[in-house]
């Protein structure tokens, strides 16, 4: 039912019956109608069913909050080099906006799903996660091994989340952009409190998930994400799926 025949059905029925008749169906309806709809037209219901981030139509989606994917969507990232770590439903999303995406996963059953089914554009590397220190020589043995020097985003989703934020730092581009998930836990917010970089929250619901979480991304004064040049996307009606 699209937006124009819910208003319209609300007034004919404004039109036809008393008023506190109206105002409580209304009242009703909007109360009832907002979550169906967001958890139908986001993808929120059918990652539920399925227990992996997806849009209404199946395509993957990150395990990031709806506003966060908002934010995301209405910029460009066809040029940009990706650095993930932990991947995931994300590296598919990732692979299809940007032009190289390399991730870095500790969990080997992510691992082979992400061998088996990424696209070319896409680098997966398995890391040990028997302690910190090795996962951290390993990152670098893997980024230094395969000349990956640079990077425009830096995902810290998996791994050692506070080890992994002095490697971002060293392989971030000078405009470049640091994403952290879930960052209401501590362990990002305390690693990133002296590091100079700016910083915007966004909270909101995830794909499949009952409750808020929080996605941080981490800049600089140079990067183009939030320039006032970028343009204001229009109210979708669900989360795309595609450029």
């Amino acid at each position: 039912m699209t937006k124009t025949r819910i208003h319209k059905l609300f007034v004919f029925v404004e039109r036809y019956t008393p008023s506190f008749v109206s105002k409580l169906i209304r009242s009703f309806g909007t109360a009832f109608l907002t979550p169906v709809f967001f958890s139908i037209r986001s993808g929120h219901f059918r990652s539920s069913w399925t227990n992996r981030p997806v849009t209404s139509t199946g395509h993957p989606l990150p395990w990031y909050s709806y506003p966060f994917i908002e934010f995301l969507e209405a910029r460009s990232f066809h040029d940009c080099n990706i650095l993930e770590f932990g991947g995931g439903q994300s590296t598919l999303w990732w692979a299809e906006r940007a032009a190289k995406v390399v991730t870095l996963e500790g969990n080997e059953s992510w691992y082979e799903f992400l061998k088996s089914s990424a696209p070319e554009n896409v680098s997966v590397f398995l890391v040990p996660l028997d302690s910190p220190a090795s996962c951290v020589e390993s990152v670098q043995r893997i980024l230094a091994e395969n000349g990956f020097k640079s990077f425009d985003v830096v995902v810290i989703d998996g791994l050692y989340r506070a080890e992994m934020i002095d490697i971002a730092l060293q392989v971030i581009s000078e405009d470049g952009a640091i994403i952290g998930d879930t960052t209401e836990n501590e362990d990002l917010f305390e690693g990133f409190r002296n590091k100079g970089m700016l910083r915007a929250d966004f909270y909101g619901y995830v794909p499949g998930n009952v409750q808020r979480s929080c996605m941080s991304i981490y800049f600089n004064d140079k990067s183009p994400l939030f320039g006032a040049m970028v343009p204001i996307s229009q109210i979708s009606t669900e989360i795309k799926s595609a450029h």
